[in-house]
Order: C-alpha cells, then sequence, then structure tokens
C-alpha cells in the first residue's frame, strides 16, 4: 500500500537490509519548530556524505544542520544503510526516534 504526498506516491520500506537512497523520504512523527515532519535524503558532496532536506513546507528546501557520513553506506555505494542509520540515530538526528520514523520510496504506482 503507497502513501501520497505532493501528488506522488511512495511505498514504506523497513529492515535492517535495506537502504535510504538519494531522493527516498523520512517521515518523522514529530516536526522541530517551523520545519515539517518530511525529509528527503540529499547527497551533499559525493566525498561528504548526506543531508537531509526539508521536502515541504516553510522551510522547504532548508537542509538539516547536520551531515551523514560515508561509513553510512554499503561498499561501494552512495547510500545510508537503516542498520547504520538506527545504530546512530541519536547522534546525527536531532528529532524524532528511528523506531517512530517511516521510510519511503519513490513509486510509479498510483495509490489504491
Amino acid at each position: 500500500m503507497g502513501i501520497e504526498i505532493l501528488g506522488e506516491t511512495y511505498e514504506e520500506f523497513s529492515g535492517d537490509d535495506e537502504a535510504l537512497w538519494r531522493g527516498d523520504l523520512l517521515l518523522l512523527d514529530e516536526a522541530c519548530g517551523d520545519d515539517c515532519k518530511a525529509y528527503m535524503v540529499c547527497i551533499r558532496d559525493d566525498r561528504d556524505g548526506f543531508q537531509l532536506t526539508n521536502y515541504v513546507g516553510y522551510k522547504a528546501g532548508a537542509a538539516m544542520n547536520m551531515t551523514i557520513p560515508r561509513a553510512a553506506s554499503q561498499p561501494e555505494c552512495m547510500n545510508i544503510r537503516l542498520s547504520w542509520l538506527r545504530e546512530n540515530w541519536s547522534d546525527f538526528i536531532p528529532i524524532g526516534s528511528f523506531e517512530t520514523t517511516r521510510f519511503l520510496r519513490w513509486s510509479a504506482k498510483a495509490v489504491d
């Protein structure tokens, strides 16, 4: 089953063998001030790692003030392993928790 955000369909995924890729979303259970609850994974720089960018709302396009390091990636990939994120959440992401966050990937399928 999908979820629709801004007219686009996203499928939820989970599991320690999964990874977030550029364009995937984290849907948090709470907002931080005027920030929204949806953040998109963006590559900051191939050497530096990843940022989470506010996806919609008042601060759309603003990057969360943190960088997830390349060490979060699977070997030879540019992604963020969910297992790494589970272990390191509180060191990098100042709001929400891994357990209450939904991980979403764009889907070409329409929502039922």
